[in-house]
């Protein structure tokens, strides 16, 4: 539910918080930690957070591995 507004630059390993809004034009650097309504950088991602949202990512696509295989068998 984050709600990203139009020219806005998000930059890479950057975590942002469930029902944050990122105002139009806004430019979060690398390795941000936002949260809130409009959004603001309250950290910074550490080792440990990249590592999370590496096992996150992995998860994710196994998951709609398994989904598109269970589709395969109900039709």
């Amino acid at each position: 539910n984050v709600l990203i507004g139009k020219n806005v630059k998000i930059g890479k390993n950057c975590l942002i918080g469930a029902n944050s809004f990122i105002p139009e034009n806004k430019e979060i650097p690398d390795n941000s930690i936002v949260f809130g309504s409009p959004g603001r950088i309250i950290g910074n991602v550490q080792d440990k957070h990249i590592k999370m949202m590496k096992r996150a990512q992995t998860s994710y696509i196994k998951r709609a591995i398994r989904y598109k295989e269970n589709m395969k068998l109900i039709l």
